[in-house]
């Protein structure tokens, strides 16, 4: 059983946490308190640590049913290109698709992103109303001390395709670059999997292991038409704005985006897929298609697409181009935007990068 209660103790108000479970002939109780006032900061971690207690003789756990889930690997697992260092849930495995972990089999996940800007940026987008405006319902957040930097832990929902989940972030960083950690579980795993997944983000450490420089560490190659450049990568996903700049000043400005899928997914109707997504464009609405025919790049077919639209925020007439590829399970999409008065001019350098994309194979 777990309890969460309050206690007046020589003066002073403690919140405290205590699990309390049998075992063959013992009872055992773990408790966890900290001064009432400092729950908000402090009682997350708290809880999470209790709750991911299991036997020393690695039985099955005590809470909840089958295998202990609240358990977290014995060893910290690196991070490089993060800077970071972690310890998964009980079965997660790195993930092949982007940097952090996922369950083998559930789709449940931890991704870690550094990204190049000021924490305060990144601060002001996880409000209650910045979030809505993406989709995304707020549910706690409380401010964080990592590694000696400012962050919050936030714990939000979403929903997307008809399907619910709950996600848990932790943000920090300095006014030249930010950690983003996120893990994603669908509502309906929650109890399976909650704990371990806030216990292994907030028990997050600094790696000091060397990054992967520039796009070495994609899982993919393009060859940049000039003017673009490499620029930034958030996960798998490589971004080439023109001379590589790293932020855009202008919805009229081109950018080429490369994004593989990040799971596996099953997809039967693949034009209508395709059709979907170019519309699905969270920078762009009012999308108009123009043209859409079939396309093969490295082995992989696919489709290719020409459409008209606005930018989301400011309504400025724009062009999107897209190309999306199909693996087995998977897929790929590239996607190029500028302003309808560029197009013509930068178009056919989207077309060009999109035809040089090319897998790279495992080492």
């Amino acid at each position: 059983m777990f309890f969460h209660f309050e206690v007046d103790e020589e003066q002073e108000s403690y919140t405290k946490w205590a699990l309390v479970f049998g075992f063959r002939d013992q009872t055992i109780t773990a408790i966890a308190a900290c001064k009432k006032g400092e729950d908000r900061e402090h009682g997350t971690a708290l809880k999470a640590s209790v709750l991911s207690i299991r036997p020393a003789t690695g039985a099955a756990s005590l809470v909840g049913d089958g295998p202990s889930q609240a358990a977290l690997q014995e060893e910290y697992v690196a991070i490089p290109s993060a800077g970071v260092a972690m310890r998964p849930p009980a079965s997660f495995v790195r993930s092949e698709s982007f940097d952090g972990f996922n369950h083998p089999s559930d789709a449940v996940s931890i991704m870690v992103v550094q990204l190049t800007g000021p924490f305060s940026e990144m601060d002001r987008g996880f409000t209650a109303e910045n979030l809505a405006k993406r989709g995304l319902r707020l549910i706690d957040r409380e401010q964080r001390n990592v590694n000696g930097q400012t962050g919050f832990f936030v714990h939000f929902a979403q929903s997307q395709a008809g399907n619910d989940y709950l996600k848990w972030s932790l943000i920090y960083g300095s006014e030249e670059q930010t950690t983003l950690i996120t893990a994603t579980c669908p509502k309906e795993l929650q109890s399976k999997y909650a704990a371990s997944l806030k216990s292994s983000i907030l028990n997050v450490r600094s790696a000091m292991a060397a990054a992967p420089s520039g796009d070495e560490s994609l899982s993919f190659e393009i060859t940049p038409t000039e003017p673009f450049k490499f620029g930034n990568k958030v996960a798998n996903t490589a971004m080439y704005p023109v001379d590589g700049a790293k932020l855009l000043t202008s919805p009229s400005e081109p950018i080429f985006v490369v994004a593989p899928a990040l799971s596996s997914t099953l997809i039967l109707d693949r034009r209508a897929y395709a059709d979907a997504r170019l519309k699905s464009n969270p920078h762009a609405r009012s999308v108009t298609p123009e043209s859409t025919g079939p396309i093969t790049i490295d082995a992989l077919e696919g489709f290719e697409s020409l459409a008209k639209a606005e930018d989301a925020k400011t309504g400025t007439p724009i062009a999107v181009y897209q190309v999306i590829l199909f693996t087995d399970d998977s897929y790929i999409v590239m996607q190029g935007l500028v302003g309808a008065e560029q197009s013509d001019k930068f178009v056919p350098a989207f077309q060009t990068m999109a035809r040089s994309f090319k897998r790279k194979m495992p080492e």
